[in-house]
């Protein structure tokens, strides 16, 4: 039974029949245009005048001839043309389709693509041709744009690269030439000390100390520099990672200053086992419980490694569902002070004070967890311990983000002369935190 036409394209060939303008109206605002081409007179070829406008031309004072327009195309393209046509007439189910360079009258070029099918009379021979266009110049700029855009994309990139490695280099150069200067002031400070210590007064002992003392903090601060500039070009390698097994080897490694102060580890319940860089993320557990160790002077210490999910959900493997925790019971941190302790070479008390440090390691902490794709921050009041959270993200681009491979700000490295000099004030005066205690 053959299936009912629908009424609406019943409607539409009607209209078709009985209204002539209805076709003039759809190839005028519907179409780019259409042609109709006389195969057995070929050089007559009847072109709608949108075809003339889109080269720039008047249609008026065009004639509806191949001749008119075959100077304008492209020959590579009009080649391809003739073959496809010769194969479309062999074989209708070839299908007619081109995509052709014309010469705009401002010499720009211009794109277009035709399409049509022929028509055959009694004997099965094509006779005509029919068929559209439609002006692909605007699409092909955008692409044409969007590769040039990606060239020169690869070529920043590229620059990108060489500055890095450039960088690196310079970077290890000047952290070598750095030292050098240091570790002889440091020798000569020993040999005098060694030499003129029945001869000194005790003060002149006290200052020449403070010079060795000074050196070793200056080639901390130098290498700390230095690391916490290149680690952001490192790329992140994720794989399947059991959080358990990345604390315990935490722990070990840092078994004996958790022995040294006694300090109770607690974890309530096992860690999941996500995606992830395992040897960032270890960075991440042994700065926030060393922290943790360094920064408590109660009589029972503890510090808690654990986790929460942000929502109810079955057992997952993606990181971005959970919140990790490291918390104690230590000293706490004023509130005050929670946004500062990120920052590189910031210490909330004096040098020798807590084991002392270049106060990098929490900047180097939020370093990481922003190169994860996650974020940290604290719940602290002073003299009540403190609560580090942080979040990372199991699936983030590989690739390097651009703010994150750009050198260290120079207003740091200026902050980190004048923290040298500063320094070398202890000569004349009791050395002093950079900012106030908790």
């Amino acid at each position: 039974m053959q299936k009912n036409t629908h009424y609406l394209k019943n409607e539409l060939l009607c209209l078709f029949r009985c209204q002539s303008s209805l076709s003039e109206s759809i190839v005028e605002k519907l179409l780019d245009g259409v042609w109709y081409w006389d195969l057995e007179k070929p050089e007559n070829e009847w072109m709608s005048p949108g075809f003339w406008r889109l080269l720039g031309f008047d249609p008026d004072k065009k004639k509806h001839l191949v001749s008119e327009y075959s100077n304008l195309r492209n020959e590579a393209d009009a080649m391809k043309a003739r073959a496809n046509l010769d194969a479309h007439c062999k074989d209708p189910n070839v299908p007619y389709e081109q995509i052709s360079r014309y010469r705009h009258k401002d010499n720009s070029t211009v794109w277009i693509r035709s399409r049509g099918f022929a028509i055959q009379n009694e004997n099965g021979k094509a006779v005509r041709m029919l068929g559209s266009y439609t002006d692909l110049t605007n699409l092909k700029n955008e692409i044409a744009d969007h590769k040039n855009g990606q060239t020169a994309f690869k070529h920043f990139m590229n620059q990108i690269k060489r500055s890095n490695e450039a960088l690196d280099d310079f970077g290890f150069i000047v952290s070598h030439d750095l030292r050098e200067p240091l570790r002889g002031i440091a020798s000569y400070a020993d040999f005098l000390q060694e030499d003129s210590e029945h001869v000194l007064d005790p003060a002149s002992l006290v200052k020449i100390a403070t010079i060795k003392k000074l050196t070793v903090q200056m080639e901390s601060l130098i290498e700390s520099l230095f690391y916490y500039s290149r680690f952001g070009r490192t790329e992140l390698s994720f794989k399947k990672s059991d959080l358990n097994k990345i604390v315990n080897e935490v722990l070990l490694l840092v078994q004996a200053q958790i022995q040294e102060k006694n300090i109770e580890i607690r974890i309530p319940i096992p860690l999941p086992t996500v995606y992830c860089d395992p040897v960032w993320i270890s960075a991440i557990y042994r700065n926030l419980i060393l922290n943790a160790c360094k920064y408590n002077d109660k009589p029972n210490k503890w510090v808690e490694i654990g986790f929460e999910k942000k929502k109810e959900i079955p057992e997952t493997e993606d990181a971005n569902d959970y919140i990790f925790h490291v918390k104690d019971n230590g000293i706490g941190i004023h509130e005050k002070h929670h946004a500062k302790i990120f920052k590189i070479f910031k210490r909330l008390h004096a040098k020798d004070k807590y084991g002392g440090g270049a106060g990098s390691g929490l900047a180097i902490v939020k370093k990481f967890v922003e190169r994860h794709g996650g974020k940290i921050w604290l719940d602290s009041i002073k003299n009540a311990g403190a609560t580090f959270y942080f979040t990372f993200a199991s699936a983030i681009d590989n690739g390097f983000n651009v703010e994150d491979q750009l050198p260290l700000d120079m207003e740091k490295c200026i902050q980190c002369i004048e923290g040298a000099d500063e320094h070398a004030n202890a000569f004349q005066q009791p050395e002093k935190p950079i900012l106030e205690e908790v």
